[in-house]
């Protein structure tokens, strides 16, 4: 993998796992000052934490959630 495309890939900084999905908003900070610096919430689904990340990172594959609703 390229180290470009490492970036732009939703990647978990504590475990690395790139099982990665959007976390609902939580408070003030989360709804109102994230979006200004390009910021969405997002949790790990390996180990459960949540980081926050730019938002136009891509997923390595598609949720499976969209992928169900296509068949």
């Amino acid at each position: 993998m390229s180290h470009n495309r490492f970036y732009l890939l939703r990647c978990c900084p504590s475990c690395n796992s790139l099982d990665v999905r959007r976390s609902h908003k939580r408070g003030f900070f989360e709804i109102l000052i994230l979006p200004f610096v390009l910021l969405r919430p997002f949790r790990c689904e390996d180990c459960r934490k949540r980081h926050y990340n730019f938002f136009f990172t891509r997923a390595l594959h598609e949720p499976e959630d969209k992928a169900k609703r296509k068949a």
